[in-house]
């Protein structure tokens, strides 16, 4: 077995409040992180019967992650209707330094996932992007957003009631990993609207929902399509532009001095980048593919929580998810209707935490379950 990961990480965080007055708040926070990863792995491709092939995989990679925020916060009235008014603004920034080197996949070597065979590490000089002791960067992502939000609260405080927009900017740009020359890029900006409604009917109760969008970066294209083929993406490298995420949710809270407990259903899509071999280009040939953000992925599914105080030496808090989770549009290796990877249709947890009769001292459990039929995922 000659696996390993190697892992080293850097990092600093800072925030401030400060309250103005006794309606105006503002704060500030800033944090960074520097991460050093070194990868030697075997990818396999196993049968229905347990027989797999492998091949090598090495990475190398350096990260630094820089962000920071500023906030202002207002509190005021217009006749029967508090508000509060937010105004806010966020940058992230990351340069990540990247190497990788493959043994032949087209020649990988044998094995069994019921009767492992120990195997010499093959050489990784088939296919070499960069030099693993010295990364160059391959992307560098900048973001920013400035958002307003009022959140108005009227009828008694029983409704509240928030409406706000944000404005995000991506900037991303993706460079060769062996010169370090520009390849691709954009820098894209969006306005996108965020609501959200909650009615009381009682002290104890609330009924709410909202929606809202946001603006996600777009994948890279891979290199290579998907085993056994490998057929080479004729766009590789290429960063796919953004694009909006969004989301629906509906719930109910119920809440006492001792308990509480949520129920929400949602439903969120967002776009998928697939691999397809038709082209606009006649001169592509039938092996070769390309990479587009036209594939669809949309979860939808319903989230409970219950937390309390059984007792005044004990607190307890877990949530159940059930989630359906699909491709609702694919392509090469991405099969509509198949489940994704890391989307289990079930997860629960449950966090305990006791005060012993020492003082100062607490034991804390936690226990987290995750299930799901796998048979559809890819």
């Amino acid at each position: 077995d000659w696996t390993f990961t190697d892992e080293e990480q850097l990092f600093g965080v800072v925030r401030a409040e400060y309250d103005i007055t006794k309606a105006v708040s503002v704060w500030g926070a800033f944090g960074m992180r520097h991460g050093e990863e070194e990868n030697s792995l075997a990818n396999p491709n196993s049968a229905a019967d347990g027989s797999l092939t492998a091949y090598r995989f090495d990475n190398s990679r350096e990260d630094d992650v820089y962000s920071g925020e500023l906030g202002l916060r207002w509190d005021f009235a217009t006749g029967p209707v508090e508000h509060r008014v937010i105004l806010s603004a966020s940058l992230f920034n990351i340069d990540s330094k990247n190497a990788y080197a493959f043994s032949n996949f087209f020649a990988p070597f044998s094995s069994d996932l019921y009767h492992p065979v120990n195997v010499s590490p093959p050489d990784a000089d088939y296919f070499i992007g960069g030099s693993l002791n010295n990364p160059l960067t391959t992307f560098e992502t900048e973001t920013s957003s400035y958002a307003i939000a009022d959140v108005l609260k009227f009828a008694d405080g029983k409704v509240s009631l928030t409406i706000g927009a944000r404005n995000q900017t991506l900037k991303n740009d993706n460079f060769d990993y062996n010169t370090g020359d520009k390849l691709s890029g954009y820098d894209d900006s969006k306005t996108t609207p965020v609501g959200g409604i909650v009615f009381r009917p009682s002290d104890d109760v609330s009924l709410f929902a909202n929606y809202i969008e946001g603006l996600v970066a777009g994948d890279a294209a891979p290199f290579f399509g998907p085993a056994p083929d490998f057929s080479p993406v004729i766009n590789a490298g290429d960063i796919q532009k953004p694009y909006a995420a969004k989301q629906i949710e509906f719930g109910v809270k119920w809440e006492t001095d001792t308990f509480g407990a949520t129920a929400s259903v949602f439903n969120a899509t967002k776009k998928v980048g697939t691999l397809t071999d038709q082209f606009d280009d006649p001169d592509t040939t039938p092996t070769e593919l390309l990479y587009r953000l036209t594939g669809e992925q949309t979860n939808q599914g319903i989230e409970t929580s219950v937390y309390g105080q059984p007792l005044e030496t004990l607190r307890v808090i877990g949530g159940l998810t059930w989630l359906d989770s699909e491709y609702s549009k694919g392509g090469i290796g991405l099969p509509k209707g198949k489940r994704p990877i890391g989307t289990p249709e079930v997860q629960a947890n449950v966090n305990v935490e006791w005060d012993l009769p020492i003082e100062g001292l607490t034991l804390d459990g936690r226990v987290v379950v995750t299930n799901g039929d796998q048979t559809d995922t890819i």
